[in-house]
């Protein structure tokens, strides 16, 4: 070691290097490591890119480094000593976020339990203790090994980072969503506009006892109400579909294919072929239709790409510091869901129902008349879907409250003055008299329906779904029909609100019984039903079999990520044990569950490699792992158990031994799958397991 000859102690340059050595170690593993694995676990759950976060909270790094980096100045004993603490303590930090990271559970802000925990909390102090006594009683021992430690550690970390994440899409650098409405989405017709307006779960009888609660049948001039219409599916991914084509799912094709054809050919891309200014605002991806203006409400929405670059800054920070704190500091940075740092930039605005109407209320005060040719505008919004947040005054609840029909009401009571708002600025216009609104629900909800002043379960889950019309020159009061509509009817209805022809609901007779379809949607096949009275009897419903969904498969192009969602081609890999492609993801239903890929000749009798992407079903209390066992063609190749609900992404060896067919069948184990309902975690009653993201399979490397 590089001495001072007078004293035997390691001289200023020889201390400023080990000094400076374990406070890179600490803040890179404080500020740059820990954030990155779980950005890189989360990636889905931040809309800016890793990098960007890191740069942003440069000045967090720079301040805190000076300050510790000043005791170099001091005398050399106190310098030494100081230099093997700040080494400790990285080393206590990694030791606590990968070693010490106790499976506290979800961190939502509810059910969370510190207590069972305090023991390990004792144990990370005593730790703390030790090591820190060890820094100052063997400090020239330490210190002898600090620097090659320390870049030893800086080194493989930064090489594990850039090998791993090197390739993914959108990691390091994303572009900033639009944050703010474009003002050409709010332009509307001096002539002709047609407004089409979904909001998810809605039901017409939660409509009707609002509006009559508030007196506002006048307000909701021209409207006419049908209490009878039906939805055709209780799911988005079907009610959508149909909405747009007036097509029923007949499982001819797959759901994801249903989806995207409706997409390409709904009624919208007529219009817009016919010269109609078409303009999205939908819920599930559309973008691959036909549109004029198209917006997707971003998470950050109403606020600046400062506002968002903080709050995706704070949420990764107070992880990672949560990560490498010891438990009893944990409990303080997490603060019953209040984080430490979330908590300066919180607000209302955070919850998606919220969200969603403040741009609704936003999008109603940006309308401006700027064309004069034909307008469509589709705005498909939560509220009032679940979760429920809203207090009957409006107000933000602060924490998700029971599903019942009470705060069903109250979810659903903001938008229908939203709802009135619209009305009322498209008067100020000029143009309401002349226009026309479809709101309609893609499904009913699943709290009961009342009728006749009594609660009602329908025969078949959502059943009732909102519908509402206003159609042009109407001024009458609001209207209640008993006319049996359906969703399948919307399509046919607003073409001919647009003068193209085609049957309205409007020429139903609201006297003469008529025959709906209905259908559940399990696993790879479909149960169809008639509705043929009233969707609030619950004798109304009769089966008339089912069917399995006909799948054609292609062989696979080794290499090829294959995403889950209703935008992806999941269904291309699916046999059996899995539920609907949503929200980017389908989850295993049963104790098994299986995918089956068409390899090709020459892929046959290779090592394979099976990348996954995928979210464990677990909770703390009452499933805290999730124990997953896969075969390939009856081959055991890979076995584990997770603990945390986080998405996790596992890289699974498959031998040539068990690539000896065509068809590769990868069956999926889960010895711990649980039903929410069994676990009184919710009304599901399908036995989850994992919730599939993403599969790859590519040739193993030698």
């Amino acid at each position: 070691m590089n001495t001072d000859n007078q004293t035997g102690e390691p001289s200023r340059f020889k201390l400023a290097i080990i000094i400076v050595s374990a406070t890179l170690m600490l803040f890179a593993n404080l500020f740059i490591f820990v954030p990155f694995e779980i950005y890189q676990s989360n990636t889905e759950e931040f809309e800016i890119g890793y990098l960007q976060i890191l740069f942003s909270h440069w000045i967090l790094i720079a301040l805190p480094l000076l300050v510790i980096l000043f005791p170099m100045l001091l005398p050399r004993r106190v310098a030494r000593a100081w230099g093997v603490v700040i080494f400790v303590l990285a080393c206590f930090t990694w030791l606590q976020s990968t070693v010490m990271m106790w499976d506290y559970g979800v961190f939502d802000g509810r059910g969370l339990t510190f207590d069972a925990f305090h023991h390990l909390g004792v144990l990370d102090l005593i730790l703390l203790g030790a090591l820190l006594t060890c820094a100052l009683i063997f400090t020239r021992k330490i210190e002898a090994a600090v620097t090659i430690i320390s870049w030893v550690f800086i080194t493989s970390q930064f090489l594990l980072m850039f090998s791993t994440a090197g390739t993914k899409d959108n990691f390091w650098i994303r572009d900033f969503p639009t944050l703010e409405i474009p003002r050409s989405l709010g332009t509307i017709s001096r002539t002709q506009n047609i407004f089409h307006i979904v909001l998810d779960s809605a039901q017409s009888d939660v409509f009707l006892q609002l509006v009559d609660e508030a007196g506002l049948r006048k307000d909701f001039s021209g409207f006419t109400l049908f209490m009878e219409n039906a939805a055709v599916a209780p799911h988005t991914a079907f009610g959508i579909p149909s909405t747009l084509t007036g097509e029923l799912y007949d499982g001819t094709r797959s759901p994801e294919e249903f989806f995207r054809d409706a997409v390409t050919n709904g009624f919208h891309a007529k219009l817009f072929d016919a010269g109609w200014s078409v303009n999205l605002v939908p819920l599930l991806p559309m973008e691959n239709g036909s549109y004029t203006n198209y917006f997707e409400i971003p998470s950050g929405y109403r606020g600046s790409n400062k506002d968002l670059l903080q709050r995706n800054t704070a949420k990764l920070l107070e992880t990672a510091l949560f990560r490498v704190s010891p438990h009893f500091l944990r409990v303080k940075i997490y603060d019953g869901g209040n984080w430490l740092l979330s908590s300066l930039f919180a607000s209302e605005n955070s919850a998606r129902s919220f969200r969603e109407k403040t741009f609704f209320k936003d999008y109603i005060d940006n309308l401006n008349i700027d064309q004069d040719g034909p307008a469509y505008h589709f705005i498909h919004l939560m509220p009032p879907h679940p979760p429920y947040v809203t207090l009957a005054d409006g107000t933000y609840a602060g924490k998700v409250l029971p599903s019942n029909r009470e705060n069903f009401l109250n979810e659903m009571r903001p938008m229908v003055q939203l709802l009135i708002e619209l009305i009322n600025r498209l008067e100020n216009l000029g143009v309401y008299k002349d226009s026309a609104i479809v709101i309609q629900g893609d499904h009913g909800s699943g709290i009961p329906a009342v009728a006749n002043g009594q609660p009602v379960t329908p025969c078949v889950p959502r059943l009732p779904a909102l519908l509402a019309i206003k159609t042009p020159g109407n001024t009458e009061a609001l209207i209640v029909s008993t006319a049996m509509t359906s969703l399948l009817d919307i399509a046919a209805t607003t073409l001919n609100l647009a003068g193209r022809g085609q049957e309205s609901v409007f020429q139903l007779d609201p006297n003469t019984s008529r025959r709906r379809n209905y259908f559940l949607y399990d696993d790879n096949s479909i149960t169809k039903y008639w509705i043929e009275g009233s969707v609030y009897d619950d004798q109304s419903c009769t089966k008339v079999g089912s069917k399995e969904i006909e799948q054609v498969r292609e062989f696979y192009s080794m290499g090829k990520k294959i995403n889950f969602g209703v935008q992806g081609y999941g269904n291309t890999v699916t046999a059996y044990g899995w539920g609907p492609q949503l929200n980017g993801q389908s989850w295993s239903k049963a104790n098994k569950a299986a995918l089956q890929v068409l390899l090709q000749d020459k892929d046959l009798h290779t090592n394979l490699e099976l990348d996954l992407t995928f979210r464990p079903f677990i909770h703390k209390q009452k499933l805290p792992s999730q124990h997953i066992r896969i075969t390939v063609n009856g081959i055991l190749v890979d076995e584990w158990t997770e603990k945390t609900r986080e998405i996790q992404q596992r890289r699974v060896h498959i031998p040539a031994d068990a690539v000896d067919d065509n068809e590769l069948k990868i069956v999926f184990e889960f010895a711990d799958a649980a039903s929410p309902r069994s676990l009184g975690l919710g009304a599901d009653a399908k036995k989850l397991g994992i919730a599939l993201r993403a599969v790859q399979l590519s040739t193993a490397r030698p």
